[in-house]
């Protein structure tokens, strides 16, 4: 999973859409639905939860698990940055 995908799950958690995550992220929609066929195929499970229904009805959001591989990401995105900061700390000593 890298950053775009994180991005993407983001938003449609955001937006409850997948059309919108795309206009929010600057991702083609095309791009969009290929990047999540492929985490869905990594994964195993489906991320997102799409209904059909047009304007007023339907959207996406994220499956339970999707949600649970996004929290999950955000740790391990905040222990990295932190053990980054630390080498930078012990390798910076001039």
């Amino acid at each position: 999973m890298g950053k775009g995908v994180r991005e993407i799950l983001e938003a449609i958690d955001t937006h409850k859409s997948i059309k919108k995550a795309s206009e929010v992220t600057g991702i083609s929609y095309p791009k969009v639905m290929r990047m999540l066929q492929i985490f869905n195929e990594e994964l195993g499970f489906p991320a997102v939860i799409s209904e059909k229904g047009g304007r007023n009805f339907g959207g996406s959001e994220l499956s339970e698990k999707g949600r649970a591989v996004l929290e999950c990401f955000r740790e391990i995105e905040s222990e990295t940055l932190i053990y980054a900061q630390e080498l930078v700390r012990k390798r910076f000593r001039f």
